[in-house]
């Protein structure tokens, strides 16, 4: 499978609700990099490991969130790095106002597993 169709189907997955299928493509040594802005991110945002990821980013997001998902325009490989353009969307609970923030996300993957993310997203659109 090539690097661009893993990250595609860790998307699907995704907003499948398939989390453990998410987890099972990263690297156990993954660094996620997360956007700074996310009202559950620590420090510099970065989280390493999957069980780390799962505890303190996806399981974090209902507590902020409601209808969240991520409506990915466009995918590119570069090598071992697929860059995603996307739009993350949902409603921000504080407000109780919806949003639609731009995303770029770049996943780094080695013999077919996920080694770092970085995420760039408009954490002050999602946030109103």
């Amino acid at each position: 499978m090539s690097n661009l169709a893993v990250v595609q189907k860790a998307y699907q997955d995704f907003g499948e609700g398939n989390i453990p299928a998410v987890l099972a493509v990263l690297d156990d040594n993954v660094k996620w990099m997360g956007a700074s802005g996310f009202p559950f991110h620590e420090g510099d945002g970065v989280v390493v490991g999957p069980q780390n990821i799962l505890e303190t980013i996806f399981a974090r997001i209902p507590e902020f969130f409601t209808d969240f998902a991520i409506d990915v325009q466009r995918l590119y490989e570069s090598g071992d790095t697929v860059i995603v353009e996307s739009y993350f969307k949902g409603v921000w609970k504080a407000t109780g106002k919806s949003f639609q923030a731009n995303g770029i996300t770049l996943w780094d993957l080695k013999d077919g597993k996920v080694t770092r993310t970085f995420e760039a997203i408009d954490t002050g659109a999602m946030m109103n």
